[in-house]
């Protein structure tokens, strides 16, 4: 059940006949789009633990509308494929905030009431953002290609070249992580000449953070997978130059961590620490952001564990700053 400020915050962004599961026009279902908008919009600038539950409600809000409103078979089905939309959405910010499973949860529902809509954008969406997921873990570089694969075949033709840059990049992460430097090269490779490609005016609104700047943070990952160490250090510099951390401070954090993580890896301890002071001071705006907030562990426990003093008494004080891990 949706706490009371939730449930509230719910409601105000919803209409009246959606929130209410009464009567639902296309007017109606619109302003469901613009909402999902907004929730986009904050997810941005809050990262996903803040914005989660309000993704949650208005999902369920959607679901019951379908169930008991009333409504045109026109309007059914736009109501579908945003009720399939917020559903994606809801399962990202879960994974913003370090809630896999329900993650997982809500990619499946998304699926569900994209394939009832007929509407493919929100399973391209689920298949590429589940691909994101198994990329974070080194033991599941299959799956994370498979599953970059499987979005770009359900996007079929009208996947656009943004679209096909990102699953690109995805798919270097896994084929890194199963060690096939080639194809993992050739991938990055081939994401770079679809985003060189530009944008074609029609993108899907989840895509506008895709850039320069992320592309980079892909080809570090993927180039630290592969043990090229001096590649994976110009490309995280790359990212955190790219980025826009106006529009995008959660990922100026990330990227931040980024490079004093591959810094570290490197051996410029003195950098590194320079580096992610910054974000440590700074953590308690992104203490929504679990992925953030796990990533500035591990890099810490990584300067910790390094033979240098600074790094170490750094570590130590930097932990107290910290909050708990997701």
């Amino acid at each position: 059940m949706l706490g009371g400020a939730v449930a509230l915050a719910v409601t105000a962004l919803l209409p009246q006949g959606v929130a209410a599961a009464a009567r639902i026009d296309a007017t109606q279902v619109a302003q469901c789009w613009t909402a999902l908008h907004r929730l986009f919009e904050l997810d941005d600038q809050q990262g996903g633990a803040e914005v989660y539950q309000m993704a949650a409600g208005m999902a369920q809000r959607l679901q019951n509308a379908l169930r008991r409103g009333s409504y045109q078979p026109a309007v059914g089905h736009e109501l579908q494929a945003v009720t399939a939309a917020t559903a994606e959405h809801a399962a990202w910010l879960a994974y913003d905030a370090g809630q896999a499973q329900q993650a997982r949860q809500w990619w499946l529902e998304a699926c569900h009431f994209a394939d009832l809509s007929g509407v493919l954008d929100s399973r391209v969406t689920a298949l590429a953002s589940m691909s994101r997921q198994a990329g974070d873990d080194p033991r599941r570089g299959s799956e994370t290609v498979g599953l970059a694969q499987s979005a770009q075949a359900a996007a079929g033709e009208q996947a656009s070249p943004t679209l096909l840059s990102l699953l690109a990049a995805r798919e270097a992460v896994g084929h890194a992580w199963a060690g096939d430097r080639a194809a993992a090269t050739a991938s990055i490779a081939q994401a770079r000449r679809w985003l060189d490609q530009g944008w074609q005016g029609d993108e899907p609104f989840w895509l506008d953070f895709w850039g320069p700047a992320d592309l980079a943070s892909y080809e570090s990952r993927v180039a630290l997978a592969l043990g090229q160490g001096k590649l994976a250090l110009g490309a995280a510099r790359a990212a955190l130059t790219a980025n826009d951390a106006g529009a995008y401070p959660r990922n100026h954090t990330l990227y931040t961590v980024g490079l004093s993580s591959v810094l570290t890896r490197v051996g410029q301890f003195d950098e590194a620490i320079a580096v992610i002071r910054d974000a440590v001071q700074q953590v308690d705006a992104m203490r929504g952001c679990g992925r953030a907030v796990t990533q500035l562990h591990h890099t810490i426990d990584l300067l910790g564990r390094q033979n240098y003093p600074s790094a170490m008494s750094f570590a130590a004080a930097a932990r107290q700053l910290l909050p708990a891990s997701a």
